[in-house]
């Protein structure tokens, strides 16, 4: 999953693997209670 790009490099992204979000992702398929958004809701 890319989740950014650089701000000072076109040629450069940030990503993490399947098996680094499996756990978060599996978690959060089945999740039912709201959570704040905090600054990513701007």
């Amino acid at each position: 999953m890319v989740f950014a790009k650089s701000l000072d490099d076109d040629q450069t992204g940030y990503a993490l693997t399947a098996e680094e979000v499996e756990a978060d992702a599996s978690q959060g398929s089945s999740a039912t209670t709201p959570v704040d958004t905090e600054s990513c809701a701007l």
